[in-house]
């Protein structure tokens, strides 16, 4: 018995530990979280849509007032503004365009909100442009997002906020990547990769 590839929906969980139970039964060892690969495109949609979902209640407390927009020429972009942009939900304002003219501050955290999701949509569009997706790129292309989203909360505070809601999340299936030992033995055997990415990415 090998390795699955199965989405983060509780009930594959499930019958992963029936599996094992099954097997055990009939004295074969199965190890349900060793053997479960968590499909790749499916956690970079979570991590996209928990921010998509909860940006309008982000807390910019700790945000100064106004920021200077690095991406548009060092513009400056009033904080409370952009806030109450934010409460308005131009997303589910743009679903219905028609009858919702958005004003420039709604355009902007729209603006803002493509640039935070393009990173997640390079790393799966990446890995959908190989011919075979290979296993051993996973954890590459998973560390790769998940740095170029905290450089861009640094570069830009202002997306910091809502950028910190998909990493909690990517940070938790990461962790969960790690009781999978398939991935690094995956790295091991591409020849690559090897020890590369171990030895300049990994402190230990």
């Amino acid at each position: 018995i090998g390795h699955f590839t199965l989405d983060n929906a509780c009930n594959n969980d499930t019958a992963m530990r029936e599996l094992s139970r099954l097997l055990t039964l009939c004295g074969i060892d199965f190890d349900p979280v060793d053997c479960h690969i968590i499909c790749f495109p499916h956690i970079l949609n979570i991590c996209s849509g928990h921010v998509t979902d909860e940006y309008t209640a982000v807390d910019f407390a700790s945000i100064s007032e106004a920021w200077v927009d690095a991406l548009d020429g060092n513009k400056v972009i009033d904080k409370d503004a952009y806030i109450e942009a934010l409460r308005r939900d131009p997303i589910a304002l743009g679903h219905d365009i028609v009858r919702a003219q958005l004003d420039n501050m709604d355009w902007q955290v729209l603006q803002d909100m493509e640039v935070v999701l393009e990173i997640p949509h390079s790393a799966q569009q990446c890995m959908s442009g190989e011919s075979f997706p290979l296993l051993s790129r996973v954890v590459p292309s998973f560390e790769t997002f998940m740095a170029q989203w905290e450089q861009l909360s640094l570069n830009e505070p202002r997306f910091a906020p809502y950028i910190e809601i998909g990493l909690r999340h990517a940070r938790s299936y990461y962790r969960r990547m790690g009781e999978t030992n398939a991935y690094a033995i995956a790295m091991f055997m591409d020849p690559t990769i090897r020890f590369t990415w171990i030895e300049l990415n990994w402190e230990e």
